[in-house]
């Protein structure tokens, strides 16, 4: 797969064996993109991407050699090994076993709205990194991924919106630090947001759309919406869905369409989660009404 093109005096590059074998689709206004690769072994890639690149390495030990900034590095990577690339930066990477792994695209804007800062953003690059955080919500990111190809927005804007914060706070050329954010929201912000949210559970919604409500960044509204709600705010809205649905179930409605009119994607990722809230199927909801 090989994509070239010039922008502003930027050149983009992407060169790769074989595409991913299962990627999101651009249902996060492009914030962020997740890609499963197999590549196969003895293989070579070039690449100079806009995005921040994250990749951890999921399968068997390779040797991976990495050019890059004229330093030409060679890794013994093992599973849970994480390469960390920022944007603009020419890579070009060869590999002497099949290379199975995945890839977090990363657009700036997230990085410059989980702060509202406007200063340009440095990420260090890392050639062999081992951070638990960072891997626990890519294998997040690829499990819903493989569930329902990442459809709920918020969920995985949420979750790119924690890993650009811990990115900024561990791994940025200037070290950010998160203000206090003691005492939480107030009862007029919770009720404009909680408001807004329960007018729009049909639609597909973001963190960024529900911050602007109240008009903080996405990341301050997260930590204060948890410290007065005592949840996240995608729980909040699956919950919210939840008790809708019960509604529309008792109102005799189809499972499709009251998967539909509560901002489910699909009937599978509805009956799933409401599984998970309930402890039975909306089928099953159904049949004891």
């Amino acid at each position: 797969m090989s994509r070239e093109n010039t922008t502003k005096s930027k050149r983009f590059l992407e060169i790769v064996p074989h595409s991913p074998i299962l990627s999101s689709q651009a249902t996060t206004l492009d914030l962020i993109r997740v890609e499963h690769h197999y590549q196969p072994a003895n293989g070579l890639s070039e690449c100079c991407l806009p995005q921040h690149l994250i990749s951890i390495h999921l399968g068997h030990p390779i040797q991976l050699e990495r050019t890059a900034e004229g330093q030409c590095i060679s890794e013994r990577l093992i599973q849970g090994d994480i390469m960390i690339t920022p944007p603009y930066l020419y890579r070009k990477l060869a590999w002497d076993r099949d290379a199975d792994f995945l890839l977090l695209r990363l657009d700036s804007k997230l990085f410059v709205s989980a702060f509202y800062e406007s200063a340009n953003i440095e990420i260090i690059p890392q050639f062999k990194l081992h951070d638990p955080l960072i891997q626990q919500i890519g294998l997040a990111l690829k499990s819903e991924l493989e569930l329902e190809g990442l459809s709920d927005r918020l969920y995985a804007e949420s979750m790119a919106n924690a890993l650009v914060v811990h990115l900024l706070k561990h791994y940025s050329v200037r070290k950010y630090k998160v203000r206090n954010c003691a005492g939480g929201l107030s009862k007029l912000k919770i009720k404009q947001v909680i408001d807004y949210i329960h007018d729009n559970l049909e639609q597909n919604l973001t963190l960024v759309e529900i911050a602007a409500v109240i008009q903080i960044s996405p990341y301050h509204f997260a930590r204060l919406f948890k410290q007065s709600i005592g949840i996240t705010p995608h729980q909040y809205v699956i919950s919210k869905r939840i008790e809708k649905a019960k509604q529309l179930l008792e109102e005799h409605n189809s499972i499709v369409l009251v998967a539909e009119k509560v901002g489910f994607q699909s009937q599978s990722h509805f009956t799933k989660m409401f599984r998970k809230y309930t402890g039975i199927t909306p089928q099953a909801y159904k049949k004891l009404l």
